[in-house]
């Protein structure tokens, strides 16, 4: 791993707070700057990962960022982090948090499943109703021209 760091609208940041890792002696070439700044100019927050394959190549990888509620849960837990990172009351504050934001996540996926397969479950019912409703219609249909044809 050559450089992991965090990527603001195309432009790599060199912050200690953004980079995971860097070998100091390696730089990124300017092309491959100039790629990723014209590729990624209009995403807020993207994580960019250089990666040497022992051999003289280097690949970007850059893993998309969240969205929704949970990218804005994780942004969220991102920044408290970096504010409690030197404070043992703020880093437990921090972790008692954090469980609560994972345990809201996790009922959030789950809210979200139940209310898919609720709405699957309505949809099936108001098909069958429709054919129901067809096929009684289009049963009674004939009859009732006949009686009125015959009256």
């Amino acid at each position: 791993m050559l450089l992991d760091t965090l990527m603001y609208y195309g432009e790599l940041s060199y912050d200690g707070q953004d980079v995971q890792t860097w070998d100091k002696r390696w730089r990124p070439s300017e092309k491959a700057v100039r790629d990723l700044r014209r590729d990624w100019r209009s995403i807020p927050v993207a994580k960019v990962l250089f990666i040497s394959n022992g051999v003289g190549d280097v690949y970007c990888n850059v893993v998309k960022p969240r969205e929704g509620f949970r990218s804005w849960i994780y942004s969220l837990a991102d920044s408290y982090q970096s504010w409690a990172r030197d404070n043992p009351i703020k880093a437990c504050l921090f972790c008692c948090c954090g469980l609560l934001l994972s345990f809201l996540c996790n009922c959030c996926e789950k809210i979200k499943g139940c209310t898919i397969a609720t709405f699957h479950c309505i949809r099936g019912a108001l098909i069958s109703f429709c054919e129901w409703l067809r096929k009684k219609c289009h049963k009674n249909r004939p009859d009732d021209i006949y009686l009125i044809a015959r009256t």
